[in-house]
């Protein structure tokens, strides 16, 4: 009865072992698209991500392609406008002090509207475009599908282009 029961406790301990580590690798492929969908231009580990992207593929195809459909968080919008704000007051702030002109950037300026609505949709671009540049390098099959779909698109589609740049950069596996 004895060895019964220790069996039985070794068994429980492993499958919570296992679901634990299961747990931790999942919250390793929402970081990792996490970290594409919110890097940029200054990237310097592009090749080792590339590949940690490529590699857990079939993990992270369906977190990208949701990315894509809803386009970023609302919490990294609202953290956006809100620096939009801050930085707009700033802004009015010198106008008031007759320090309008003294940079080039301030005699151009938008309204508050136009400049939130150009940072959102500049966020909203650049995230979803990520999503689908990391479906072309994932290159498995729910991704190349929406990538052939965007790219037989007209040209009014703002990711039309960027699907067939995508699907031209590397052979996708079938």
């Amino acid at each position: 009865m004895a060895r019964k029961l220790a069996a039985i406790l070794i068994l429980i301990l492993l499958l919570a072992a296992a679901a634990y580590f299961w747990y931790l690798r999942q919250q390793h492929y929402a970081e990792l698209a996490a970290h594409w969908l919110a890097r940029d231009c200054t990237v310097t580990d592009q090749a080792a991500l590339e590949t940690e992207i490529r590699d857990a593929g079939e993990a992270l195809e369906p977190l990208f392609l949701q990315a894509f459909a809803n386009g970023p968080p609302q919490r990294e919008m609202d953290a956006l406008l809100a620096s939009i704000d801050r930085i707009y007051s700033r802004r009015q702030q010198r106008v008031r002090a007759g320090k309008a002109y003294q940079e080039p950037s301030m005699a151009n300026s938008l309204s508050l509207p136009d400049e939130k609505q150009q940072a959102k949709n500049n966020c909203d671009h650049g995230y979803r475009a990520a999503a689908l540049n990391a479906l072309r390098i994932i290159g498995r099959s729910k991704g190349v599908e929406l990538l052939r779909r965007l790219a037989a698109q007209d040209s009014a589609s703002p990711f039309q282009y960027l699907a067939r740049l995508a699907l031209q950069r590397q052979p996708v596996k079938r």
